[in-house]
């Protein structure tokens, strides 16, 4: 193909990337384009611009992978029970190799420096971000229906996506891998370069761990309680830069940081009055179930602390109290 023939959209590079939806941000919109967000040192409460918030300059960016950098992530794949995971993450790894290896052929294939570059700029800077924004538009549909408190008229395939939406949102933030990656970093048992080729390809680890969050909740899915919380209280539900968190009781014991593998409860605000569980514990009930302004207080302040840097709602006022929580499990790694 002639690069004249290239649609001018392929060859525009995303460099802005949202590692929360901006569509869900704006569940929480007081005019379709803002939302209100504590900023600054001192946390003061303004409207900010949807596109302006939980998003940062190429964090999905990929980039070619190193021997050392396949090496970890075999390494990691080859922990996983499953064989099905493991052919799965084969798969992914191995679409990324072959991506490389045609970033090699299109530097030899003759075209011109400045077209090369924008090729391949816009292949990093689109790969992952275009694969996070396909699993936005599969979830849609179910997303809406629950944000519509409609849940009853959800499809199997409907919840199938959404389930996968929601884990990969999970591990895709700046958040999580903030928290994850200082965890390792404090840990006497992963030697520090292990943690620094970890950070060099988190962007490619961040989408295996949502995977494998995935494959674990489809396969127990059995075992969830999915429910549907219903919030008629004078004090919204909040959400932040971290939006799906895990609330399961067992955090709030001694070994906060120990947790097995059944003991997830993980809790998405959809909008100031609707939350979706999916969980273990058996806290909430399966169904709708409606919360109370404690209840939400609760839940509030667990997505304070969880969050890296941004809480927001449509209501300057229901953010004051939690302004203090914020970053709080991230300083306490």
């Amino acid at each position: 193909m002639d690069f004249d023939d290239i649609p001018k959209k392929l060859l525009e590079a995303k460099k802005r990337h949202h590692h929360v939806w901006a569509y869900y941000i704006r569940g929480w919109s007081i005019d379709g384009r803002h939302v209100f967000v504590p900023v600054g040192k001192d946390r003061i409460i303004r409207p900010e611009n949807i596109n302006q918030i939980c998003a940062t300059q190429h964090f999905y960016r990929t980039s070619p992978l190193t021997s050392t950098q396949i090496s970890l992530i075999k390494s990691i794949s080859s922990q996983s029970k499953s064989s099905i995971l493991r052919k799965e993450h084969e798969f992914l790894l191995n679409d990324f190799i072959e991506l490389q290896n045609r970033m090699k052929l299109l530097r030899i294939s003759g075209l011109p420096e400045s077209q090369v570059h924008s090729l391949e700029e816009a292949i990093w800077c689109n790969a992952l971000e275009d694969m996070h924004g396909s699993l936005e538009r599969d979830a849609r549909s179910a997303f809406n229906k629950l944000r519509d408190r409609m849940n009853e008229k959800l499809t199997q395939e409907e919840l199938f996506l959404f389930i996968e939406y929601i884990a990969h949102q999970f591990t895709r933030t700046k958040a999580f891998r903030d928290k994850s990656l200082k965890s390792n970093s404090k840990t006497n048992t992963i030697p520090s370069i292990v943690t620094d080729t970890a950070s060099q390809c988190w962007w490619f680890l961040s989408y295996l761990f949502g995977v494998n969050l995935s494959f674990d909740l489809q396969t127990r899915r059995r075992d969830c309680i999915l429910t549907l919380l219903v919030n008629d209280s004078e004090t919204p539900f909040i959400t932040s830069d971290q939006p799906v968190i895990n609330i399961h009781p067992a955090l709030l014991g001694e070994n906060k940081q120990q947790l097995a593998e059944h003991e997830l409860d993980l809790y998405y605000p959809l909008s100031p009055t609707v939350a979706y569980v999916i969980g273990q514990s058996g806290q909430f009930p399966a169904g709708v179930t409606e919360v109370n302004q404690t209840n939400v207080h609760e839940l509030n302040i667990r997505i304070s602390k969880t969050a890296n840097d941004i809480i927001i709602s449509n209501c300057a006022e229901s953010l004051r109290p939690y302004r203090k929580y914020i970053g709080e499990k991230l300083q306490s790694i």
